[in-house]
């Protein structure tokens, strides 16, 4: 959803052959938010920040060094890579921005999803998801939608849930037992809440 690369993700997430928190919307949108609050500390204003996400810190402050402010960097930097993408980046966001906010005046019909309950649970060791969907009498479909992250390898058994993954469950899921890490039966110390 955020378009991290694999090494501007590995910053901010977890990204690894079992896990690619990149697409976790929940988990990917703290590390944009951590990346743009990262650029407006190393760049000074929100227009640069946010033109760096897709342009790159570095290449920036560069234009910044060579142009001063936003607006002389949006009207004549000619750096080798400022091209469209870069220069109408900040330009694209208030106008998405502005949509999102307005999205009845855009488009009539469209219907907000309503947001699903889920409480998190942190694996505190390996376990297969087929372990988790019978313990918390959550089928697996419930577990791919809930938790994006987790690649198809885990999915499909042919790799465990990895230590220290933070799973999302139904509210409801596995009555009985409560959010709270005393609440885990000793029968199954893989799990932590």
């Amino acid at each position: 959803m955020w378009q991290f690369t694999p090494a501007t993700g590995k910053k901010y997430l977890t990204v690894n052959r079992f896990v690619d928190e990149r697409r976790d919307p929940i988990k990917a949108s703290e590390a944009a938010a951590k990346l743009l609050k990262h650029n407006y500390e190393r760049l000074g204003n929100w227009p640069m920040a946010v033109t760096a996400y897709n342009h790159g810190t570095s290449g920036m402050m560069r234009a910044k060094e060579a142009m001063g402010g936003y607006e002389a960097v949006f009207e004549s930097y000619n750096g080798p890579l400022f091209k469209f993408a870069s220069r109408n980046f900040y330009s694209e966001f208030l106008a998405a921005r502005h949509v999102a906010k307005n999205h009845t005046q855009y488009f009539s019909d469209v219907r907000l999803s309503r947001t699903q309950e889920a409480r998190e649970v942190v694996t505190k060791g390996q376990t297969s998801i087929a372990e988790l969907s019978r313990r918390y009498e959550v089928d697996l479909d419930t577990l791919r939608t809930l938790n994006p992250a987790l690649g198809q390898a885990v999915f499909k058994g042919q790799r465990p849930v990895p230590k220290g993954t933070m799973l999302r469950l139904p509210a409801d899921s596995a009555k009985g037992i409560k959010v709270s890490s005393t609440a885990i039966p000793q029968t199954h110390p893989d799990l932590r809440q």
